[in-house]
């Protein structure tokens, strides 16, 4: 009867006895010639009948076993369908006690600090936990794979009115599309080359300037072995407000380069180029209460920050040189390699053609 050691910690986390789990399986391979009496039971387990004819008692209280009418103490297992369905029903309705009792001791607090998370499941629950919380922008990074596994979750911080604004590394599918509505997002032009150098899927987000959390999961993240919660090699989170700005600063300007390389790729004009970094500055930073985001960092009392949120680092004209910068500093490497990707000599002179035209424009 041995080598169901697995089998009997499976219904131990449960909720059932070593002896009762054992006990349980030994009847269910005794019914194969008919009931059980405690004593089979126990020779069959190398045990003390009285410790067995105990896990017996137990096991009938719960319902898990039957006895034969009329025959003295013999004993048959209800099925294993059974027997699991009322496990379930019983862990569950523990786990929501316990719940209950330990959300009475909890009091929701800010973290100010960073804190490390270490396994996948932690990284997951806080990233939604925290786009759930989100009341005002969202801004998002993260590999196509993450992309399902957050949907429902960006739909609906967007019927919260929630700006969720993401940057991408392939187009949505047309079933993301729909789930998508009324969110805003770009398309990193180099994504495939941005996936190959990225030591896993990444996911970063900014929530309202007040929380960021950022890791990178590892490539075998929907592929778990059962029972086992991945480990994450780096990921962090935190409350702290100065650190979400800097995060919400990067992933804006992130967002907004992406967008800038893809317009310039397509041809656009740098008016058409302009009036998009200006549509996109005032969705990413406008929510943002920023007197009272800085008044809350103990960084002064506000005063002026209307005008910092106004006044853009781009300046006029400014967006060729932006993406003349953005083009040549993107460390684009093949796999493996240490050496850059060169920039095309055609989008070179297109982007000295773009800036000469922006010089003519102001009268330079």
């Amino acid at each position: 009867m041995g080598g169901n050691e697995n089998l009997t910690q499976l219904l131990m986390d449960l909720g059932l006895g070593k002896t009762e789990a054992s006990a349980y399986i030994t009847l269910l391979e005794l019914s194969k010639t008919g009931p059980a009496t405690g004593y089979q039971v126990a020779k069959a387990l190398g045990k003390n009948p009285t410790t067995v004819y105990g896990a017996l008692e137990d096991l009938l209280k719960r319902g898990a076993v039957e006895t034969v009418a009329g025959r003295g103490r013999q004993f048959r297992p209800i099925s294993p369908e059974s027997l699991t369905r009322k496990l379930s029903v019983d862990f569950e309705a523990r786990a929501e006690e316990a719940r209950k009792r330990l959300a009475s001791l909890h009091q929701e607090t800010e973290y100010d600090e960073v804190l490390r998370l270490h396994t996948q499941s932690q990284v997951l629950e806080r990233f939604e936990a925290l786009l759930d919380g989100c009341e005002k922008v969202a801004l998002i990074q993260l590999a196509p794979d993450l992309l399902d596994r957050f949907l429902d979750h960006i739909a609906a911080a967007r019927g919260r009115g929630v700006a969720v604004v993401m940057r991408l590394y392939r187009q949505p599918t047309p079933e993301q599309l729909t789930a998508l509505a009324g969110t805003t997002w770009t398309v990193e032009p180099f994504g495939p080359s941005a996936l190959m150098i990225m030591p896993g899927p990444v996911l970063h987000g900014a929530f309202d300037c007040r929380a960021q959390l950022s890791t990178f999961l590892t490539s075998d993240w929907q592929s778990p072995r059962p029972g086992v919660d991945p480990a994450v090699p780096q990921a962090f989170w935190s409350g702290n407000r100065f650190l979400a700005y800097q995060a919400h600063s990067g992933l804006a300007s992130e967002i907004i380069h992406t967008e800038l390389r893809a317009m310039l790729l397509k041809g656009s004009d740098p008016a058409e180029m302009q009036t998009r970094q200006d549509e996109l500055a005032r969705l990413i930073h406008g929510p943002v209460d920023w007197p009272g985001f800085w008044k809350e960092t103990g960084w002064g009392d506000g005063q002026g920050a209307e005008e910092a949120r106004l006044g853009t680092p781009w300046g006029a004209g400014g967006i060729v040189r932006a993406a003349e910068i953005s083009f040549r500093s993107e460390p684009y490497f093949h796999r493996g390699s240490e050496q850059g990707l060169p920039v095309p000599d055609d989008l070179l002179r297109e982007l000295a053609e773009l800036k000469e035209r922006t010089r003519e424009g102001k009268g330079e």
